[in-house]
């Protein structure tokens, strides 16, 4: 569905450098609400550089953009001012597209679907369909060898495949047995002769030729692996001591850029192309053209380069968009062509906001924390220091301040570029003007008890500025919500509360402003804000008071979950099968577009059961770092709990674990037969009460007892984890009711209203979520947040049979209903 109106408002622009203007605003269309950052880049802003950056110049292993920054602050004298997630990447860390940085090629593919390219001409574009042209020849009359990809790993579903490899992609090739390698010295350790840059050849002096079996990378040499007829060429052509030749070039002028980032995963796509949707992303028959998601983009209009980050999963803050609802977006703010980078929970932004002297996180990341990920996009700004040339206070310009609250001015300095200059506070002279409160010597303020207006004004080596400020003495909304919200006795968390007035604009409102309770009085709250918990175990409802406005959290008291295993790594994990076809059962690491929970990997567990007699086992075995079976878990656990997301099989899911006299006991994730779901769900198993602790958990596995069900297929782990109290948190989905027209009833009217009524008693209902499928053909039905009840009703006659219908919803903990609602009708 495109939204053809956006609106924009709570805008906030900031200069960052000379050319670049930050922005966070929020848009709305219809019933969605998205947070959007932008870094908007004039084509003729010489001071700034984009540059693709990966884990310490490799493209072997996953960072988070703020760990990337840290690592690359600098860039030919220029300073990082903002950042942010590039390119889809494999489990290993290697971007899926073509990136180059200073004209040398990092990773390639042959073929890139979509670039953004600075080139050594000036200027930025976004290009398509980019194919490689890679070849190794050497210095007699054989034909060339081509070469498939530049530091990637060999694809297993080719036969005949080559690869260049130099030290960006680590210490070894990491390659199997089955090929030949050849390393091949291009240059001294301590020069530059092993750069791969595109229209600059390399030659080089064969060192050695052998089986390919994991090579080691060193500096001043290239490895080429090869495999299928290329090895057979290898073996005919190349011998020790000759001299190579290697040539990469691409087409459509790429071979100018000097730097490139791509989008060439299955969401790596064109968004707009001259103005116009890109038309594949309108086909709503495909289902990823229907998920909301988090989104980073790039985009370019008639006189700026954008960068574009787009929150999302967080509904009632940011919902994220579909392709096409970015494509609609990017239109209304006058962009000519853009591409969509990648998505989900990597989505990340970084900006060095003005006075401050490094760049900070900004967004609002979907897992409640930045995820690592393959490459990020770093801007720096070459701009030179100058002068102080103005003085920034925070809260500027304005400040809506709740009466009786306490707050602190800090200002900082920039000169004529934007760059940060030292500030001496103590040097700071501070004016107020109006009864609006006190204001100390360094910038701490007080405001009055009552209504007023005024300002707050800093001086210093002849520089003025000042903030608005209006005090208020009445709110109409209060948030407040635990840091932690699972803490041990004696522990404390922080409370964060915030306050809004009638027209949605954000009050500063402080600890002192507010009237405080302790539901039971199990633990207290301390100035700033903070809950220091009491001795009794269990939950505690915390409410924050200003007038009649209220707001409360529950924190609970009690020893928090213990995650066994997140499946972020794998390496203590071992697959065990009984009766299943053999080499079919494995368990293994997988990234976003599959199914991943939390973070940034989730574990996959395939079988295959098909024509085995009697029962039939599939599993994975957690070993400690001695390899002795099973995970020692801390203290006395009521239950194991861990997110699945089935494949329907019917099997039985179980658990085996070791009491502390080594007596192995099963326990049920589901009956037999019961893991008949698909997507995410979670379940538990419960430990018996007179268990002897403390326990070691040994093994998740299937099993199947009947010879009638012995399918294959794969089911997703993640998330596995030890509960030790009782958590008043969403674990479940939403429930669909009242299916209209009843299921398998004859149906006369040949146009008939479908409706459900869907609810969620807990976190309730998100509409970015809800999906309706008449016959697996996507239909928008209408959805009324007040009564719960979704419809949607045919513009033309449905035919004369059995009508397939598909509810599907989330909850606003991104809970899905598990099972979806599916029913036939049959029109008369």
């Amino acid at each position: 569905m495109i939204m053809e109106k956006w609106s924009v408002s709570e805008e906030r622009r900031l200069h960052l450098a000379p050319g670049v203007v930050y922005s966070k605003s929020v848009a709305a269309a219809s019933s969605l609400r998205e947070t959007v950052y932008r870094l908007e880049v004039e084509r003729n802003s010489s001071w700034i550089d984009w540059v693709p950056v990966s884990s310490h110049g490799k493209v072997n292993r996953l960072e988070t953009v703020g760990h990337l920054l840290h690592q690359h602050r600098n860039w030919e004298n220029g300073q990082a001012i903002a950042a942010m997630n590039g390119d889809f990447f494999s489990y290993s860390g290697t971007p899926s597209g073509l990136q180059m940085a200073g004209r040398e090629i990092f990773t390639s593919p042959t073929r890139t679907k979509a670039l953004l390219a600075s080139l050594s001409t000036g200027g930025y574009r976004l290009i398509e369909s980019v194919v490689m042209h890679a070849s190794l020849r050497t210095n007699d009359d054989a034909d060339p060898l081509a070469l498939d990809a530049v530091n990637r790993s060999v694809d297993p579903r080719q036969d005949d495949y080559a690869v260049v490899y130099n030290w960006r992609y680590g210490d070894s090739t990491r390659t199997q047995a089955g090929g030949m390698e050849i390393v091949v010295r291009v240059g001294e350790e301590d020069l530059s002769g092993d750069r791969l840059v595109p229209g600059q050849a390399v030659t080089g002096v064969v060192e050695s030729v052998h089986m390919a079996s994991d090579s080691p990378i060193r500096r001043g040499c290239l490895v080429i692996a090869a495999f299928g007829l290329k090895a057979e060429w290898v073996r005919l052509h190349v011998t020790s001591g000759m001299e190579l030749t290697i040539s990469i070039d691409y087409n459509q002028g790429v071979n100018d850029a000097v730097q490139v980032i791509s989008a060439n995963s299955t969401l790596g796509m064109m968004l707009l192309r001259g103005g116009e949707i890109e038309e594949s992303i309108l086909d709503f028959t495909q289902s990823r053209n229907l998920d909301r998601h988090p989104r980073t983009i790039a985009a370019l209009s008639d006189d700026k380069l954008s960068f574009i980050v787009i929150d999302g999963r967080q509904p009632g803050y940011s919902d994220g968009m579909t392709l096409a609802e970015c494509a609609s977006y990017l239109q209304s703010i006058g962009m000519r062509d853009a591409m969509n980078l990648d998505g989900g929970g990597s989505v990340t932004a970084y900006a060095r906001l003005p006075g401050d002297r490094h760049p900070s996180l900004q967004n609002s990341p979907s897992d409640g924390f930045e995820r690592s990920i393959g490459n990020a996009v770093v801007l720096y700004s070459r701009a030179p220091i100058g002068r102080l040339n103005r003085l920034l206070i925070s809260h500027g310009p304005s400040l809506c301040i709740l009466a009786g609250s306490r707050t602190s001015f800090k200002v900082s300095g920039v000169d004529a570029n934007w760059n940060p200059i030292e500030v001496e506070h103590e040097q700071i002279q501070w004016y107020v003007t109006g009864e609006i409160g006190r204001l100390d010597a360094y910038g701490g303020f007080r405001a009055s008890p009552c209504q007023a207006r005024g300002t707050v004004e800093a001086r210093y080596e002849g520089l003025v500025e000042r903030v608005q400020v209006e005090v208020t003495d009445a709110i109409s909304v209060l948030s407040l919500h635990a840091l932690s919200p699972l803490i041990d006795v004696g522990e404390n968390t922080p409370l964060i509360f915030t306050a809004k007035d009638s027209l949605g604009s954000d009050v500063v409102c402080s600890f002192e402003a507010l009237e405080w309770k302790v539901d039971g009085q199990n633990g207290a709250v301390t100035e700033p804000g903070v809950f220091m918990a009491g001795n009794t175990r269990g939950p505690v409802v915390v409410t924050a008071k200003h007038g009649d406005i209220e707001a409360e959290c529950t924190v609970v008291i009690g020893k928090p979950h213990f995650v066994i295993t997140g499946f972020e790594q794998i390496e203590n994990l071992r697959a065990s099968s009984h009766n299943a076809v053999e080499g079919s059962v494995r368990i293994t690491k997988v990234a976003r577009p599959k199914p991943v929970r939390f973070g940034t990997f989730a574990g996959m567990l395939s079988y295959d059961f098909t024509g085995q007699v009697g029962l039939s086992r599939a599993g994975v075995k957690l070993v400690d770092d001695r390899e002795q079976l099973g995970v020692l878990i801390d203290g006395s656990p009521k239950r194991l709990g861990l997110w699945v997301y089935g494949d329907g099989g019917n099997h039985w899911l179980r658990v085996a674990i070791r009491d502390a006299f080594h007596q192995i006991i099963n326990l049920n994730f589901t009956e037999d037969g019961g893991l008949d779901w698909h997507d995410w769900k979670y379940v538990r198993a419960e430990l018996p009460q007179q268990i002897a602790y403390p326990i070691r958990v040994c093994e998740i596995y299937l099993l199947e007892t009947t010879d009638a069900n012995k399918n294959s297929g794969s089911i997703y782990l993640d998330e596995f984890r030890a509960e030790y109290t009782t958590l008043r948190e969403d674990v479940t989905g939403p429930v669909f009711t009242d299916l209209t027209p009843s299921p398998n009833v004859p149906c006369a009217d040949r146009r008939p209203t479908i409706s459900a009524i869907v609810r969620d008693e807990e976190s309730g209902i998100d509409p970015a979520s809800i999906r309706m499928w008449l016959n697996r053909v996507p239909v928008i039905p209408d959805y009324r947040p007040e009564s719960g009840r979704l419809e949607w009703r045919p513009q033309e006659d449905l035919p004369v049979g059995e009508q397939q219908i598909k509810l599907y919803a989330k909850d606003k903990a991104g809970n899905p209903s598990v099972p979806a609602a599916e029913w036939s009708v049959d029109i008369q």
